[in-house]
């Protein structure tokens, strides 16, 4: 038996939060979810993951602000942004393009998430393949 995918789902709106987290529970995934960036620190500061999916504009800490403590805390996994303030993102992105596989805008449909899931899946294998070859 393979260990199951471990996704950390950050999102302010209870509503998308739930439906997101429902659709990934019924795939297989393991999906934690929380509703601010700084509830998710708390989690990350105890706890790996193999993907974040978090929104973009959340109260007391942002979805970039929260990518920017990962990076502090060495905390390396791809990275699903949601969002409905696209028109925000390109100035941001320049700084996400090292860890974002996905930028979904929202409202979204469903498999455009489990489609941008499976891509980071095979990103993280890419990842794992390269530093074995490094070894």
């Amino acid at each position: 038996m393979t260990e199951q995918y471990k996704i950390l789902l950050v999102d302010d709106c209870q509503d998308i939060n739930n439906v997101i987290y429902d659709i990934l529970i019924s795939e297989g995934y393991s999906c934690t979810q929380v509703f601010d960036g700084i509830q998710a620190t708390a989690l990350l500061a105890k706890k790996d993951f193999d993907l974040l999916i978090t929104d973009f504009k959340m109260p007391n800490m942002n979805g970039v602000e929260l990518l920017d403590w990962c990076r502090e805390n060495k905390k390396h996994f791809p990275v699903i942004i949601m969002t409905a303030n696209v028109n925000q993102l390109p100035e941001v992105l320049v700084n996400l393009n090292d860890c974002c596989t996905a930028v979904i805008k929202k409202p979204m449909e469903l498999e455009e998430i489990l489609k941008a899931v499976e891509d980071a899946k095979e990103r993280n294998h890419q990842l794992e393949c390269k530093i074995k070859e490094e070894n």
